[in-house]
């Protein structure tokens, strides 16, 4: 497919509306520019953590998506995506919404005198000791017998700057890194000219430093923003789930929903009509190729067009995607109050699927091949890039300070059209990516196996899901919390349940126990555990595990 004449059309049809929103009131380059959330972030409520965790503000160490224990973001260090912005108190950057950018003439006028550079940045550190049991509900449980037992540390940093050099001109930056500081990174090869003396490898150590964002913003005659570098881009609604966001690196895990996903390279252009309405181009260059290697195909340039608007108290936003070896996508989203309760919902259409399926080689007649795999039936992966799929979510959430507790609660559906029908085809899913990679596998070839999902990974293997938290902090004016955090799959009724509670002795010092529970039946989404002593189908097993945590979070912040 051409698509230059196609992005020379768009971006004739953007300039000829940024004249138009000149002449009917559009706000000013520095209005759209300065305002809003310096990073496009979710709704949230608090910092990273498991669920409930990251709402309520309380400290504790999230137990983790599904294959295992994951380190959260702290109450005392404000999630990374909406940290500076806190920081910054109104003079940061616009986020992709028309309700930003209603506000923007108070921010900017803050703004316009602290012009220069800032820096900043969070601390996470914190301990944890942790037991699994992989028998729960069988008759070898007990207590005191835990599968395996951990003491972890987590020290995470990340650092920021924020340059301003004048009031149309903007660059920023940040940095991450966590314990161990650095990684062994090898080589190998062979002695030129002594091939006989056969490869030889060379190991060194890297500093574990990434360059999470970089970016510049920028704009042209008071008329359009343009923002270019690596950087987030906030393109659905959804909180637990985001079936929208198709253009950053990875989606959102539901235990830690706040955490910021890491964007792509790409160039954002930005026109305001009025204070309600933004119309955005993204130009998303390709991810980089499987050995690390740049994409440099001009012709693998994401298309991806946005509109958002305001009407009264509802934000509508209608947009799509157009990228070679992609199939094509259209996205909407709303977000408005509902009585006590800010509702939102996002749905897409998609003409095929990215994902590689699997599916039996033979022909599954007889009742022995419906209900259980078996090595003779064989498994063979394709893909469908024709058929639509349609994927949607909508939910609510609410908070309130009462007199005796501050609540944060989260609700979530959502129907994944690009999920299996039924258990049986996601259990051959999961026996074919986990077991041997391409066991017994008839077609020619390999499927890349960064297209199938893996156990604990939020690619969703059933149709519908539903996710809920429930937070509370100063419980009875003291600086105890409690937090709940539940995900269901719907379709084979296996979940992950995380309670914990929390109690802050003072500031930068807090205390939490947290468990996790991953239950459901036999061949379920959140029972599949990998045997590493096994080979072939056998590998995979069921298990309802529980996880027992108890977390110290010392001297974690912002700074």
């Amino acid at each position: 497919m051409k698509k230059t004449p196609v992005l020379i059309a768009v971006v004739l049809v953007l300039a000829a509306f940024a004249g138009f929103a000149q002449s009917t009131g559009g706000v000013n380059a520095e209005d759209a520019l300065f305002s809003g959330d310096m990073v496009d972030t979710a709704p949230q409520a608090g910092s990273a953590g498991n669920g409930a965790q990251a709402m309520s503000g309380t400290a504790g160490k999230a137990t983790g998506t599904a294959g295992g224990s994951a380190s959260s973001e702290k109450a005392s260090s404000t999630a990374a995506s909406a940290s500076e912005g806190d920081l910054f108190s109104g003079s940061t950057m616009v986020q992709d919404s028309s309700a930003a950018t209603a506000t923007a003439a108070s921010s900017t006028e803050g703004f316009l005198k602290t012009a220069g550079m800032r820096w900043g940045g969070s601390v996470d550190s914190e301990l944890a000791l942790s037991g699994t049991w992989n028998t729960l509900g069988t008759g070898d449980f007990g207590i005191a017998d835990p599968s395996s037992k951990a003491l972890e540390p987590t020290v995470d940093a990340t650092l920021f700057f924020d340059a301003r050099p004048d009031t149309d001109f903007r660059v920023f930056g940040k940095f991450k890194t966590s314990y161990p500081f650095d990684a062994a990174s090898s080589t190998s090869g062979t002695v030129a000219g002594y091939s006989s003396f056969g490869a030889t490898t060379t190991t060194s150590t890297v500093p574990n430093i990434k360059i999470f964002e970089l970016f510049s913003d920028f704009t042209y005659k008071d008329l359009v923003n343009f923002r270019f570098g690596k950087h987030t881009i906030k393109w659905g609604v959804g909180y637990f789930f985001s079936p929208a966001d198709v253009l950053n690196l990875g989606t959102i895990d539901p235990q830690n929903p706040t955490n910021q996903l890491e964007g792509p390279i790409s160039l954002r252009t930005q026109v305001p009509f009025g204070s309600t309405t933004n119309a955005y181009l993204y130009l998303i260059l390709p991810k980089p190729n499987a050995d690390g290697s740049l994409n440099t195909d001009p012709a693998a340039v994401a298309v991806a067009p946005k509109f958002e608007t305001l009407v009264g108290n509802t934000e509508i936003g209608v947009g799509g995607f157009l990228q070679k070896d992609r199939v094509p996508r259209a996205m909407t989203t709303v977000t408005t109050p509902v009585s006590i309760f800010d509702a939102f919902a996002e749905g897409t259409v998609a003409r095929g699927s990215d994902r590689t399926y699997v599916k039996r080689a033979s022909a599954a007649t007889s009742s022995a091949q419906q209900s259980a795999w078996s090595a003779s039936d064989g498994l063979v992966t394709y893909r469908d890039t024709t058929s639509p799929y349609y994927s949607g979510t909508f939910g609510l959430s609410y908070s309130h300070d009462f007199d005796h507790a501050t609540m944060t609660a989260y609700g979530q559906y959502y129907y994944n059209g690009e999920g299996y029908s039924n258990s049986r085809l996601y259990d051959d899913a999961i026996r074919y990516t986990i077991s041997a990679y391409g066991y017994n596998n008839t077609t020619t070839g390999k499927a890349n196996p960064l297209d199938l999902p893996t156990i604990g990974s939020t690619y969703y293997w059933g149709h519908h899901y539903a996710a809920g938290a429930l937070g509370l902090s100063k419980i009875w004016n003291t600086d105890f919390g409690a937090n709940l955090f539940a995900i269901m799959n719907l379709s084979d009724g296996s979940a992950v349940v995380n309670p914990s509670i929390s109690y802050k002795f003072f500031d930068h010092c807090t205390a939490s126990l947290g468990a996790q529970f991953m239950l459901g039946p036999d061949g379920s989404e959140y029972t599949a555990n990998l045997d590493s002593g096994a080979s072939g189908p056998s590998a995979v097993t069921s298990a309802r595990t529980m996880k027992l945590t108890l977390n110290l979070s010392i001297g974690s912040g912002n700074f």
